[in-house]
């Protein structure tokens, strides 16, 4: 049997059948004891941000039922032409809406949260007993990795839930595609790169945040990466008096091909959206909501990152929003590097022409990640280098966001390390400090679970809006009272706002919201007649957006001819009555870019699903080792 860390082993066959029965249930319940308070029937939590997510939800499905495409912009009895379809959750909403059609908004979230963590939990599992070896040294690991606080601050205290889903892919992608690199069987490495790809370009399209930062993060792992796995050194390469980290190969022309095709897949999915970030992206109301990148002294402070169990750091800012690092994986961590820096220093013969070449598969993900985990952690803490970092990073809005990297880095250099250590051996002495560490490790994170889903228990309201959009469809045409992104993605020009105007034209404004279409013009806004006596400025409650056209008795008013109040569109009206509207009229670039993007993201979903299909079946011919 090769060493774990060299080909993709699943370690001994465990034989006792009442271990294997308690494995098999700590296996099922670890990913699920997280989502408890989120499972929880007719509720959920009590933030604007929850009932935002499930109305764009329940209001994307309920839109293509109805006519069978997705929505470029939102119209709503309070605006219409809201952008969000086009720059947050492209992918995320749209197929999270298919799925509410049968299983409602809340069940289809429900769903997609529990499969995103178990997900997580199956491939960190798996992924550490490839490098170690060990099945109960990664259900340790992959339950530290489930139990963190700061993904359920996000899903139970921010209402992030995009952000959620979006960063435990991440996570999925980074396993996937070190599966794929470790495994022998041609059908098996195909499977796990096209999960890799899957999980990247989902998590691309549910939250754009995460599309940037996780991009960034993703692909310095990604290159890192290249060379695990890989089972032959030139002959030239491997002196015998060479130490660990001094030899370097270059990684086979195919795993880089691999690579760009998957930064390709990626990048075509999430091309509608940086296309019209490119357009828009700085001028959006959101990116000048904050202007520089949030520092929070009671937040944002190494003291509160490393704190291991989550403490309310400022009740009346944020109740219990725990910005926090994972600190029990952050121990193993340490406790891991110390021992790797101590087998390299006493490794001899053997043992140190092994490490030799687990160096040389495994040192440069080790570096990378850590000094990932430290430019984050230095990134989201110092007020100095935040406050010094250009206005471009203002998209980032909270700096505690970085936190998602630092515990990303930390799950990579923890499965570095390990696959360098492999079967090290170990002392008497080592191994009373090792269960020392892990009792401390499950211990805080166990506590740390127990306090956050009993905040989470605290903050479940009765879930009333999902029930009425179940039992009336066209309930959902109606924008909650708490929707907050109303204006988020509107675009303002102050070269065109209606207080430019001479004060003898403004005597009069009058103001008119458009009404929401139901049945068949679901989700449309509907022309509406405005009787004036005498000319004047009419204000809509169409929202300031370059796509959005403005018509007057079915004419279209050109762009020089609108103005702005409030981020609201504006048209002068003659005297008499007059039929006014709005249609969204996209960049045909980006309509031809977003078409392309969801055909790319259903191919790959459809080949991934074939492919497994051919692995569960264990089709012999294309399943055999190479």
């Amino acid at each position: 049997m090769e060493p774990p860390g060299t080909t993709c082993t699943a370690g001994p066959r465990i034989r006792q059948p009442l271990l294997v029965v308690l494995l098999s249930l700590a296996v099922a319940l670890i990913p699920v004891l997280p989502m408890i308070p989120m499972l929880q029937p007719a509720q959920w939590p009590n933030h604007p941000d929850v009932d935002s997510v499930a109305w764009s939800i329940a209001q994307c499905g309920r839109y293509f039922s109805v006519h069978e495409q997705f929505p470029v912009a939102i119209d709503s009895e309070r605006f219409a032409g809201n952008a969000q379809p086009v720059f947050y959750a492209p992918i995320l909403f749209p197929g999270l809406g298919l799925i509410s059609n049968v299983a409602g908004a809340a069940g289809s979230l429900r769903m997609a949260v529990l499969a995103v963590w178990a997900l997580q939990f199956c491939l960190v599992y798996r992924i550490g007993r490839c490098v170690s070896g060990r099945p109960v040294w990664s259900i340790g690991v992959a339950t530290l990795v489930s139990w963190t606080i700061y993904p359920l601050n996000n899903l139970y205290h921010r209402g992030g839930l995009a952000e959620f889903i979006a960063t435990g892919l991440l996570t999925c992608a980074l396993c996937a595609g070190c599966l794929a690199l470790l495994e022998r069987r041609r059908a098996m490495k195909v499977a796990l790169f096209l999960l890799c790809a899957w999980c990247g370009a989902l998590a691309a399209g549910s939250h754009s945040i995460t599309a940037v930062l996780g991009g960034l993060a993703a692909g310095c792992l990604a290159l890192a990466a290249l060379p695990v796995g890989l089972k032959r050194l030139r002959q030239d390469a491997r002196p015998k008096d060479a130490s660990p980290g001094q030899v370097r190969l270059r990684p086979p022309r195919q795993r880089r091909r691999a690579l760009l095709g998957l930064i390709g897949v990626v990048g075509l999915t999430a091309a509608p959206w940086l296309h019209a970030t490119a357009l828009y992206g700085g001028r959006v109301s959101v990116a000048g909501m904050t202007g520089v990148l949030v520092h929070e002294p009671l937040h944002d402070s190494i003291w509160v990152r490393l704190m291991p169990l989550p403490l309310n750091a400022s009740p009346d800012l944020w109740p219990h929003n725990n910005p926090q690092l994972n600190s029990p994986l952050l121990v193993l961590l340490g406790w891991t590097l110390f021992r790797l820096a101590r087998t390299c220093r006493t490794a001899t013969g053997v043992n140190r022409r092994r490490m030799v070449i687990k160096w040389f598969q495994w040192g440069t993900l080790l570096r990378v990640s850590l000094a990932l985990l430290a430019i984050s952690l230095v990134l989201s803490t110092s007020a100095t280098l935040i406050h010094a970092l250009p206005k471009a990073f203002s998209f980032i809005q909270y700096a505690y966001r970085l936190i998602s990297y630092s515990n990303l880095a930390m799950l990579s250099a923890l499965l570095a390390a390990t696959a360098i250590l492999g079967n090290s051996p170990v002392s008497g002495r080592s191994q009373l400090m090792t269960l020392a560490v892990w009792t401390i490790a499950i211990g805080l994170s166990a506590t740390g679970l127990a306090m956050k889903t009993r905040y989470a228990f605290q903050t479940l309201v009765p879930a009333e809006l999902s029930a009425q959009w179940e039992q009336d469809a066209d309930f959902i045409a109606r924008a909650p009272a708490r929707y907050h992104a109303h204006k988020a993605y509107a675009v303002s020009d102050d070269s065109r706002l209606l207080a430019n105007e001479p004060p003898a034209t403004l005597k009069g404004v009058r103001a008119v919201a458009l009404p929401v279409g139901t049945g068949s013009q679901f989700g449309v806004a509907q022309p509406i007649d405005v009787q004036q006596d005498a000319g004047g400025w009419v204000q809509t409650s169409v929202l300031a957006f370059p796509w959005n056209q403005m018509f007057v008795d079915d004419q279209p008013v050109s762009p020089e001819r609108v103005r702005e109040v409030n981020q609201q569109l504006a048209v002068y009206v003659p005297d008499g009555t007059h039929r006014v509207g709005y249609r969204p009229q996209p960049d045909a670039a980006w309509l031809r870019l977003r078409a392309m993007g969801m055909g790319v993201f259903v191919g790959l979903s459809v080949v991934a699903v074939l492919s497994w299909f051919v692995v569960l079946c264990r089709l012999p011919r294309i399943g055999r080792r190479v």
